[in-house]
């Protein structure tokens, strides 16, 4: 079968409406949109790894949005696509992925946290929160954040996680 890359797209989309998050399709519709306007729309068997190497020294030496991509933006866009490809491949649009043979770049680790005094500072500040404010209502609010807050640091939770968290997802 043969299918344009824009086609393929427009199907992708449609199938992945139906099981992922809006914002994750809206992410990926950003960023397979990019894609698209690099490597062209042509017919989807004729993307081949020299392209892709070319489109993968593009993104990586481009701006998008105004920011520069980094290497982690990268390998996630990489896995949207070797998804996608492999849907194709599925479908029997394609062989075999062309994505397989692009490696990911390599990400230099940072890890950031708060040290300890970081962390007094902030309980220090939401304290001084507390006691500055006049409304009962908005003492409630400041005290809820703080125990957000000390719930985040002792978990490694995100924010979104710990708002989703439902009792059944704890195992105590």
């Amino acid at each position: 079968k043969h299918i344009s890359f824009g086609n393929f797209l427009d199907e992708y989309f449609k199938y992945a409406e139906s099981y992922k998050s809006n914002k994750t399709v809206e992410l990926e519709r950003h960023y397979l949109k990019k894609a698209l306007e690099f490597l062209g729309d042509r017919d989807l068997r004729s993307i081949d790894t020299r392209l892709l190497d070319q489109w993968k020294t593009n993104f990586l030496n481009n701006k998008v949005d105004e920011r520069k991509l980094s290497p982690v933006t990268f390998n996630i866009v990489l896995r949207m696509l070797l998804a996608a490809f492999n849907l194709a491949v599925k479908w029997g649009y394609l062989e075999e992925n062309p994505f397989k043979k692009i490696g990911k770049v390599k990400v230099e680790e940072k890890r950031l946290f708060l040290t300890d005094s970081e962390v007094d500072r902030l309980f220090e500040v939401i304290g001084a929160d507390v006691a500055k404010a006049e409304e009962p209502r908005l003492q409630q609010s400041i005290k809820k954040m703080k125990c957000l807050f000390e719930f985040l640091l002792n978990t490694g939770l995100r924010r979104g996680e710990a708002l989703n968290l439902r009792m059944e997802n704890v195992d105590l």
